[in-house]
């Protein structure tokens, strides 16, 4: 029992036990003994613990099993004497009590093999000089290095190994030394009284290998030696490279995207110009059809019509060919407004005349009385907005959309909406109709022309937009958005 009431048990080879508060706490040479045996233990008056063993006397103070025991240090500092010391044998005699005693003048009694063994604590002198550290042999890959401030590799093996030790005159075999790799170890690395490091493979960068040491009295020097290590990778494993590489796939990903990119757009540009040159020469197409049928067909109809009027009327009443001339006669004249009314729908000449809005509110109503369709038109005064092209343009556009709602939509009452603020011609179509689903209906509408194709296509030519709302059942709205001037 030590002198603050904590019991002590020491073992032949199991270690010594510490007793306190109800719990035992075990030191042996992984706590930094330097052997399992405790054969006796006597405390001098600096509090610290004399315990003899078959390898020697050693010493350790007891604060030091304290830090150990609540957790604040993981091994003791142990000063072991021996025959270097003057013993004239190190193995003690533990079979019989006592195994050693302290004398009334403070000195210590500890029965050897050969003798008694006697310590006098308070004359025996404490060495207080930390050991200068030296690094002795350096090798990577197995080959030694003369370097001692800084080593490079730059390929091959990276296994390191130092050789080390401390310059102390006493005892130095029971030295202590601590490494740490910098850079690669998270802490230090309790080496003992072992003088080599060692490191089966070191990585890429930059590390510092540091040794420190302590004398036998366990006075540490904390700056130690060190050598710095620089392994150097190879070009591709650099930085540089990696961030080269990672450019060049950067650039080459982005060029094939550019050129898909560039790929559609090019597509793309060429459907709109064979889109343009489609409607272009369906433009030219219903102006040389009209011009045929108004030069041709249409002065035919004129002299027939005229003819069968002159002969009718050089007949006298009861001649039954002055029926059937007037007959003629007035077939001819129907053909004639038919084939005017074809002239007027493929090249409207109205349109210069009247303008887009008047244009606009004829052709609904001719459409509406054909099909019986109920369409109510509100148009606001856009004249002289766009540009005789782009008017041109969206007349088709109307066309083509009162065309779609007679012979697809099935609806029995239409919307026409022609609006424009500051910046904007507005143009809605919406119908009661059957609806259709939008994502499965192909751009050309078989049987109707361009189709919504066309329509597209003529809105884009005017830099605008056009969306289409329909579902099933629910009728369709066309919303056509075109910047003035255009």
């Amino acid at each position: 029992e030590d002198a603050a009431g904590t019991l002590w048990i020491g073992t032949y080879d199991t270690g010594l036990f510490m007793y306190r508060g109800g719990r035992f706490t075990r030191f042996t040479v992984r706590e930094g003994l330097p052997t399992n045996g405790a054969f006796r233990i006597i405390e001098d008056d600096q509090a610290r613990f004399w315990i003899s063993s078959n390898a020697g006397i050693y010493r350790v103070a007891r604060s030091e099993f304290d830090a150990v025991a609540s957790g604040r240090s993981r091994a003791v500092t142990a000063v072991l004497y021996g025959r270097e010391d003057g013993m004239a044998n190190a193995e003690c005699n533990g079979l019989g009590q006592p195994s050693g005693i302290r004398a009334q003048d403070g000195r210590l009694w500890f029965p050897t093999q050969r003798g008694v063994a006697v310590i006098d604590p308070a004359v025996l002198t404490h060495n207080t000089t930390p050991p200068p550290v030296t690094l002795l042999d350096l090798s990577i890959g197995g080959f030694p290095r003369a370097e001692r401030d800084r080593i490079e590799v730059r390929s091959g093996s990276t296994e390191f190994q130092a050789r080390y030790a401390a310059l102390t005159f006493v005892r130095p075999e029971q030295a202590r030394f601590k490494y740490r790799m910098e850079g690669l170890d998270a802490d230090w690395v309790d080496a003992g009284t072992d003088r080599t490091a060692r490191y089966a493979h070191l990585p890429f960068g930059t590390f510092q290998f540091h040794v420190i040491a302590a004398n036998r009295d366990g006075v540490w020097n904390e700056d130690g030696a060190s050598v710095t290590i620089v392994v150097v990778p190879p070009f591709y494993r650099t930085t540089w490279f990696a961030g080269l590489v990672f450019v060049v796939a950067a650039l080459s990903t982005f060029g094939a995207y550019r050129w898909r990119v560039g790929a559609l757009e090019r597509r793309q540009a060429l459907q709109e110009a064979f889109a343009r040159q489609l409607i272009d020469s369906q433009e030219t197409d219903r102006r040389r059809i009209a011009a045929e049928l108004h030069d041709g067909v249409s002065q035919t109809l004129v002299v027939m019509k005229n003819w069968a009027r002159f002969g009718e009327q050089a007949l006298s009443d009861e001649s039954p060919a002055k029926k059937k001339l007037g007959d003629i006669a007035d077939a001819a004249s129907h053909a004639l407004g038919e084939v005017r009314d074809v002239v007027h729908d493929l090249v409207p000449y109205h349109l210069e005349r009247q303008g887009l809005v008047e244009s606009i509110r004829e052709a609904a109503t001719r459409v509406g009385d054909a099909a019986g369709i109920a369409i109510d038109c509100r148009l606001d005064a856009v004249d002289g907005r766009l540009s005789p092209q782009s008017a041109l343009r969206l007349f088709r556009v109307v066309q083509e959309g009162l065309n779609n709602i007679v012979k697809h939509s099935g609806a029995s009452a239409a919307w026409l909406e022609l609006t424009h603020d500051s910046a904007h011609v507005r143009l809605t179509i919406r119908d009661n109709g059957k609806g259709f689903e939008p994502d499965a209906v192909t751009p050309i509408v078989a049987g109707d022309g361009f189709g919504l194709m066309g329509m597209t296509e003529r809105t884009r030519m005017m830099g605008g937009d056009l969306t289409i709302e329909s579902a099933p059942g629910r009728g369709t709205t066309i919303r056509i958005v075109v910047p003035l001037g255009g």
